[in-house]
């Protein structure tokens, strides 16, 4: 298969619920995620451990409460997992909605439409659930994710902000 290609409606991607055995690739994922953003916001460097601690959740989630989403895109012709998101519901301004807390392409299958199948699945989830909005935070100088989500109609509305102590 040509990897230039647009896979967003190719048969050769899989958008699923994940697998025990899906574990390593995904955490592989996470790191990937993670240093990625962490050349755009060095705060988000991770400590030495924290793959341990995100493989654990992950674990908790797939067993535990409906209020979470974990969906994998995985490349049929290899059995790779290429992404994943991960989200949950949450409640504020008195209100339920749904929230993306990770969300990763592996970067030679981005801007393949693999995000936006991906992206699409958490979409029917969570309208599943009867929410109506879905809220994700982004490293602000990632160009890469501030394009697509902007691309998927998210609108920016609040800002975060830091100050170091």
């Amino acid at each position: 298969m040509n990897m230039n290609t647009n896979l967003g409606e190719d048969k050769d991607i899989l958008i699923r619920s994940p697998k025990i055995s899906d574990l390593p690739a995904m955490v592989k994922l996470f790191l990937e995620l993670m240093e990625y953003n962490a050349k755009y916001e060095p705060h988000m460097t991770l400590p030495e451990n924290e793959h341990i601690v995100f493989e654990e959740r992950i674990r908790k989630y797939m067993k535990g409460p409906d209020k979470f989403c974990i969906f994998v895109a995985e490349y049929i012709l290899t059995k790779q997992v290429i992404g994943y998101l991960l989200g949950k519901i949450e409640f504020a301004w008195e209100k339920y909605h749904g929230y993306i807390t990770h969300f990763v392409i592996t970067s030679s299958f981005r801007k393949k439409g693999v995000g936006t199948r991906l992206f699409s699945h958490g979409c029917d989830w969570f309208k599943q659930k009867k929410l109506s909005r879905i809220e994700l935070r982004i490293t602000v100088n990632n160009p890469l994710s501030s394009s697509f989500w902007r691309k998927m109609g998210f609108t920016p509305y609040v800002e975060t902000m830091y100050f170091n102590i």
